[in-house]
């Protein structure tokens, strides 16, 4: 696993774009690859593990929750963080999203500049500061002398 690689799954492309965007403004050193749909990300995930999934609840096909219950199902990616990151204003949707295993849900803020900073904080908590369950994959000390 590379522990930079992220799965962006979003049928979306001016989602896509923007996550892109607010990605290298970050300054933080991640891979992104992007399925626009379940049986993309499928293929994806057959080739790579990545350490963090983002996933949209709403795609073309099938829905994200459904695509979330699959990747908890399976014995290789089940431990594999997964961040809903969605549009959607239904608190039914975030509360099931939560039951069937999300590690966190962020609804995707309207204003370019807010979907940009939430990206980053995004990106800083799960490559910078969150410890993986994988020996090594920690923040250096350093990150929090300051």
């Amino acid at each position: 696993m590379n522990p930079n690689y992220l799965l962006l799954v979003e049928d979306s492309d001016d989602d896509a774009t923007l996550f892109a965007w607010a990605v290298k403004r970050s300054g933080v050193a991640v891979v992104v690859s992007r399925a626009r749909d379940i049986p993309e990300a499928r293929r994806l995930l057959a080739g790579s593990k990545p350490s963090l999934v983002t996933l949209d609840c709403s795609l073309s096909g099938a829905t994200g929750l459904d695509f979330l219950r699959e990747l908890r199902s399976d014995a290789t990616l089940c431990r594999v963080p997964v961040i809903m990151l969605s549009s959607t204003e239904s608190d039914h949707d975030v509360g099931l999203a939560y039951s069937i295993g999300a590690n966190s849900f962020l609804r995707k803020p309207v204003s370019v500049e807010s979907y940009t900073h939430s990206i980053q904080l995004l990106l800083d908590y799960w490559f910078g500061i969150n410890c993986s369950s994988l020996p090594g994959q920690c923040a250096p000390a350093s990150v929090w002398v300051g």
